[in-house]
């Protein structure tokens, strides 16, 4: 299962937003990496309860498809127009980057689009972060893909509770962040002022546009992936160890091959060790690296930030069987299969990865005790034809799997 994916709605934002601002005027001291400010909070704070009550809006809005409720919860223009707010643009720059904006759909576009196709957005809790409540879900896309979101919310001035912006975790940044930065970008090609105010490292930006919009649309592109692998390859060094890049040379190389996922993964550790996504990127790396003692603790990190998920327990049983605690990992299956029932559909998976892992004994416990607990029901048949379990058909775990199953 793959964690670290980007959206292609990101890279459309890219392909219709970072260029869409060339031609402008600007102060010279703008900076792409500096924060967004925050914005400001008309009347009484928020409270836990109105916190509480855009959690349901925000549901209901993503079951029904809603886009004109979406939209207000989650306002994305007024976080774009926040974010270029003192850059100095003109009028039909900004507009333009919001024309390339709607055209990618935007994030509440992005996020009725995992609910309609299958995919889950679950709220798992509102923190208090300094007296302010902050919903945060986890993102699960149908193939896989997961990701957590955190809201920070304020009141407008119609009243309206909605998103100030939201901390996307697999980013390290926020949307309006994020925004901000593609803005200045685009301004800076062809002014000259803000061009030389930028580090080297963000001069190639603008310097090879042409190269990255190669790479990002093969992002888009169905087609196979290894041309747009090769083309993220042969951008610059600097450009490659940028948070951006590295996200999307992870989507590139999952798509290519395990050892190109690999070595991507190895680079986004090297380049981002301290970065609160790490956590999220490395689960994959220490999974297909049968590094379970490093999946556990690196899963128990993850909780921490995130204040829990059930989901996460999944990972942490999963490790535990391999490291032969059985008994262990059922107890943690079970507690998160109590807390959300519609991931006992996920034991399956598990299994998989510990017949992947050749951990064949860890399997067999694992299915003997689903089984039991009618959490998992394995059709032998289709196991016996699957050629990615062929070792695991052969073995003498298998016999006895076989036996067992007659014998129950």
């Amino acid at each position: 299962m793959r964690l670290a994916k980007l959206n292609r709605t990101w890279a459309c934002l890219y392909l219709c937003g970072l260029f869409a601002l060339a031609g402008c005027g600007a102060k010279p001291a703008a900076n792409p990496n500096a924060p967004v400010q925050a914005m400001t909070n008309h009347g009484a704070p928020v409270t836990m309860a109105e916190a509480e009550e855009f959690t349901k809006k925000l549901d209901a809005a993503l079951l029904a498809s809603d886009m004109a409720a979406l939209n207000e919860l989650i306002p994305t223009e007024e976080i774009l127009l926040h974010g270029v707010k003192g850059l100095n643009a003109s009028d039909a720059s900004i507009q333009g980057f919001i024309r390339g904006m709607r055209k990618s759909g935007g994030m509440s576009t992005q996020l009725a689009d995992v609910v309609q196709s299958g995919g889950v957005y679950k709220l798992l809790r509102i923190r208090d972060v300094n007296r302010r409540p902050q919903p945060i879900y986890r993102m699960q896309t149908p193939d896989g893909a997961v990701n957590y979101h955190e809201y920070s919310l304020i009141r407008y001035p119609n009243g309206n509770i909605g998103a100030e912006d939201v901390y996307i975790m697999l980013m390290g940044e926020t949307f309006g962040q994020f925004m901000r930065r593609l803005a200045i970008m685009g301004m800076a090609i062809d002014n000259k002022s803000i061009f030389a105010s930028f580090s080297p490292e963000d001069q190639l930006y603008v310097k090879h546009q042409k190269e990255i919009m190669r790479v990002l649309e093969g992002i888009k592109s169905a087609g196979p992936p290894t041309g747009a692998y090769q083309n993220f390859r042969a951008l610059p060094v600097e450009l490659q160890k940028s948070k951006a890049f590295q996200v999307i040379g992870l989507q590139l190389a999952q798509k290519v091959g395990n050892d190109e996922y690999l070595q991507q993964m190895k680079d986004y550790q090297q380049f981002f060790p301290d970065d609160p996504s790490l956590s999220l990127v490395q689960i994959d790396y220490f999974i297909l690296n049968n590094m379970n003692q490093e999946l556990y603790d690196n899963v128990v990190k993850l909780e921490t930030a995130l204040g829990g998920d059930p989901y996460l327990k999944l990972y942490k049983a999963y490790a535990l069987y391999a490291l032969d605690k059985a008994a262990e990992g059922q107890k943690v299956f079970a507690d998160a299969f109590a807390e959300d029932s519609s991931l006992q559909s996920h034991l399956v998976n598990y299994v998989g990865l510990l017949i992947m892992q050749k951990k064949h004994a860890a399997a067999v416990q694992l299915i003997k005790w689903g089984e039991g607990e009618k959490f998992l029901e394995l059709d032998l048949a289709n196991l016996r034809e699957n050629p990615e379990a062929s070792d695991f058909v052969a073995s003498p775990e298998f016999a006895d799997l076989e036996k067992w199953y007659t014998e129950n």
